[in-house]
């Protein structure tokens, strides 16, 4: 099997719909995100036959991509939360109070049809405080 092929996930801390720059974002978070745009924007999804959106509404995204290997999903989680999410809570609360903001977690798994999740509670009240929407897009391919 090539690297396409093993199992991964992408973690994401995303913003959206909000009136201020994507620049502030970053910088009242002292991140760089991977992805951001402005209302109206083109941008180009999907890997092989990529094809053009249009942002709908101002966007920032902060996202990680780990291959799982003998790792459970919740290390990922957990690392990201501890070292993006946890530090930056007061501050993601203030940004999604101009708009929305989601945590984001996409496995793609291609050798386990039925992969289980567990999740710290520790984790879910750092979300939780910094009043995240929770996203868990599964991919068993």
């Amino acid at each position: 099997m090539g690297d396409s092929k093993k199992n991964k996930v992408h973690i994401y801390l995303k913003f959206y719909d909000f009136n201020v720059h994507p620049d502030e974002i970053s910088k009242a978070l002292k991140l760089e995100p991977t992805r951001k745009g402005l209302k109206g924007e083109k941008y180009l999804i999907g890997n092989k036959n990529k094809r053009e959106q249009i942002y709908k509404w101002n966007y920032w995204e902060l996202g990680k991509k780990f291959e799982i290997g003998d790792r459970w999903v919740q290390e990922f989680i957990d690392e990201f939360v501890n070292e993006i999410i946890e530090p930056n809570k007061g501050e993601i609360k203030k940004v999604i109070k101009k708009g929305d903001g989601e945590f984001s977690v996409v496995p793609y798994f291609y050798s386990e049809a039925n992969p289980g999740f567990f999740f710290e509670s520790s984790s879910i009240d750092i979300l939780s405080a910094a009043n995240l929407s929770f996203n868990l897009d599964i991919y068993s391919l």
